[in-house]
């Protein structure tokens, strides 16, 4: 993290410089990644800010939805779920608007995450279904996973114990077309453990 830090910051510099938006908005939004996982949240917060205020200054519509879904998921990691319930279908609406459908599942994901996070099932299973029809015209192996580990969390809390075990089996096997990303492995066993247990509690 320390030289990713240090080279984002350099190109957040030569942006600047240029008068560069685009630029400046998207090494913002890296700088803001970097500072979440270095634990940072204060930092990464201002870094997403100051980016959607260069986006929408830019008027560069695909880095303002991006980073209202990052300000939506660092509100979402505080625990502010109204915030980032609306900030999320802002960035779906944005992304979708100008059809970058990879971006737009990428906001409904997190958009049907944080309806889970308040107990509202049957909307999370709706935009959890907008999500995976998004994301099933562009492939993407990583978020085919995290919506099918989703979706068997959903099914477990619910009782429906087949068709988590059976979104389980997806998820996994979504997981092995990913390479070098351990994260995404331990988030599918989180659910896979969320659904034994569930189940134990049944």
């Amino acid at each position: 993290l320390v030289p990713a830090r240090a080279a984002t910051l350099e190109s957040i510099e030569r942006y600047r410089s240029l008068n560069h938006d685009e630029g400046l908005a998207r090494a913002l939004y890296e700088l803001g990644v970097v500072e979440l996982f270095a634990g940072r949240s204060a930092e990464a917060g201002a870094c997403f800010e100051e980016g959607l205020a260069v986006a929408r200054r830019g008027e560069v519509r695909f880095m303002e939805g991006t980073l209202l879904t990052a300000r939506g998921c660092h509100h979402q990691d505080a625990g502010r779920l109204d915030d980032a319930l609306g900030l999320h279908a802002e960035a779906a609406r944005i992304l979708g608007a100008i059809g970058s459908r990879y971006r737009e599942a990428s906001a409904l994901y997190y958009l049907a995450t944080a309806h889970v996070e308040r107990g509202a099932w049957e909307d999370a299973e709706s935009i959890l279904g907008q999500a995976e029809k998004r994301i099933a015209s562009v492939r993407s192996p990583r978020y085919e996973a995290l919506m099918a580990a989703c979706r068997a969390a959903l099914c477990a809390m619910q009782s429906r114990f087949e068709a988590a075990h059976e979104h389980l089996a997806r998820a996994e096997a979504a997981l092995e077309r990913v390479v070098h990303e351990p994260a995404l492995r331990a988030v599918v066993h989180v659910h896979r453990w969320l659904v034994e247990v569930c189940a134990g509690a049944d």
